[in-house]
């Protein structure tokens, strides 16, 4: 969940060091219709909340699930 408490429009960005390139995300609930799928950078507008269910992805090299 990442949410914005503020009247105003704020910048999310995830640290560098967490690496979530091989996930996949799908929002389960926001309060704008046209919320952003990508979580790792977000402009939240004000009092913009997402609720994100975040998977990983299959690794088909691997042959199944990760």
């Amino acid at each position: 969940m990442i949410s914005n408490f503020y009247g105003k429009e704020t910048i999310f960005e995830l640290p560098k060091s967490i690496n979530f390139r091989k996930y996949k995300s799908e929002i389960l609930i926001s309060n704008y219709k046209d919320a952003s799928t990508e979580f790792e950078r977000i402009e939240l507008r004000p009092y913009e909340s997402i609720v994100y269910y975040i998977k990983k992805e299959i690794d088909d090299k691997k042959g199944g699930t990760c």
